[in-house]
């Protein structure tokens, strides 16, 4: 059995531009804190693209995308206006134009009008994407749950976009413009999977899980504002909410074609993160017999950040890992 990896980073930047009105408005006047967007993906490599390229929904013509958003002010706790800790901001490309509008969160009432403000002024802006699939609870968190069979190629996984905190803190502009950047909430994972040998095989799935620790989950809460997981209560619930990520169905392994699995998985970066503590797996042979093979990361497979004994180690936000493995058996 082999193991190599690939690490790539994925940025989705929107930019906001409004067409101009017949008047900049004079000094001291409020102005329409308004949105509007024109999404691309970075160029270079096309590891790259292929992770945005999974992106979908964002504006087309005549389509409208939908994202969920907080509006304070500076403080980052004052409500912007009455209600709008949480908002839907709807954006739409009309002709080349694009139009935004602020509702509330099940779209019955329009907010857009409220939200006046100076130019000059800064506003914090919180806003993941997509709303429809993501939508936030009573605490203010996101809930995933990826248990069960996971292919990000059927749609049984979502990509969540969302403004970093880094980039939450915006001065409005003359006519109430500001900028946004959306990036990766998830680490993806490739898993390249080879029959070595004389003879195809099968296999039951691919998938990543913890050898020790809770570090993969697979279900949770998301905190919005950062896109990283809410530290549970207590370790029994740690416990409960972590689990294998991967896929549970049949597949053939040809002699001279890879099987390509794609996940998504909750990001973690952490010091305490050990050597062959997070492993990739394949289950061999049937649903009652099989077996797992056991792929264990070492910190040269995983993302790091800092030198050192300050060095953390894990899957990092917006970044593409490819694994490749070798089935010799």
């Amino acid at each position: 059995m082999a193991l190599s990896c690939l690490f790539w980073y994925v940025l989705l930047s929107v930019s906001c531009d409004t067409p101009d009105g017949p008047d900049l408005p004079s000094p001291g006047d409020a102005v329409p804190l308004r949105f509007s967007a024109s999404a691309s993906l970075p160029g270079g490599t096309p590891g790259t693209r292929a992770v945005g390229g999974l992106i979908t929904g964002f504006p087309e013509d005549g389509t409208t995308s939908t994202f969920g958003m907080s509006l304070t002010k500076e403080d980052g706790t004052t409500p912007l206006f009455t209600g709008s800790g949480y908002v839907r901001m709807d954006l739409r490309k009309t002709g080349g134009a694009w139009q935004s509008s602020l509702h509330t969160p099940d779209g019955s009432v329009d907010l857009t009008g409220r939200a006046m403000v100076l130019p000059g002024d800064r506003v914090r802006v919180q806003s993941w994407y997509p709303l429809a699939d993501w939508t936030r609870g009573a605490d203010g968190t996101i809930a995933f749950d990826f248990r069960g069979d996971m292919e990000v190629e059927t749609q049984k996984q979502k990509e969540l976009l969302f403004v970093a905190p880094g980039d939450q803190l915006k001065t409005v502009g003359d006519d109430g413009k500001v900028n946004l950047s959306f990036s990766h909430a998830w680490t993806h994972i490739v898993i390249n999977v080879k029959k070595a040998g004389s003879a195809a095989a099968t296999i039951r799935g691919a998938g990543v899980d913890n050898q020790g620790g809770f570090w993969i989950r697979n279900r949770g809460r998301i905190d919005p504002s950062t896109g990283l997981r809410v530290a549970e209560a207590d370790a029994d619930t740690d416990a409960a909410t972590a689990g294998a990520i991967g896929g549970n169905q049949d597949y053939t392994l040809s002699l001279t074609e890879n099987k390509t699995f794609h996940f998504f998985v909750p990001s973690f970066m952490s010091r305490d993160v050990q050597s062959g503590s997070v492993a990739l797996f394949l289950k061999t042979g049937n649903a009652t017999s099989g077996s797992r093979l056991v792929f264990p990361l070492r910190h040269a497979h995983l993302n790091s950040e800092g030198t050192g004994d300050t060095t953390r180690y894990g899957f990092r936000q917006g970044y593409r890992n490819t694994y490749n493995l070798v089935y010799d058996n």
